[in-house]
């Protein structure tokens, strides 16, 4: 998979987020927005991990990425196994700072 650019996504959606010509924003550009912040949140995590590991990372063993892989898919059947209410508040918590 290749690691899109942080800041492409995020300026991909300030421009969808900019005034409309006329009435309200569409909700398509809202989504596609709110995709893309997302995104660009997930790449640059991305890119920083594969830094880490290709350039400066410490060295792993196979018991390593066995336990990493375990670890990934037990996460995934979490996800699944999940609400929709519950994977929105999940990743509202990932991405914002509660309120103090």
């Amino acid at each position: 998979m290749p690691i899109l650019n942080p800041d492409h996504l995020f300026q991909q959606a300030a421009r969808l987020l900019e005034s409309p010509r006329s009435g309200p924003a569409r909700q398509v550009d809202l989504r596609r927005a709110i995709s893309a912040s997302y995104y660009g949140v997930f790449h640059m995590i991305l890119a920083a991990a594969a830094d880490t590991v290709v350039g400066r990372g410490p060295r792993f063993h196979i018991n390593d990425a066995r336990s990493a892989l375990q670890i990934a898919r037990s996460a995934q059947k979490d996800w699944r196994a999940a609400s929709v209410e519950q994977r929105d508040f999940f990743l509202w918590l990932l991405l914002f700072r509660p309120r103090a």
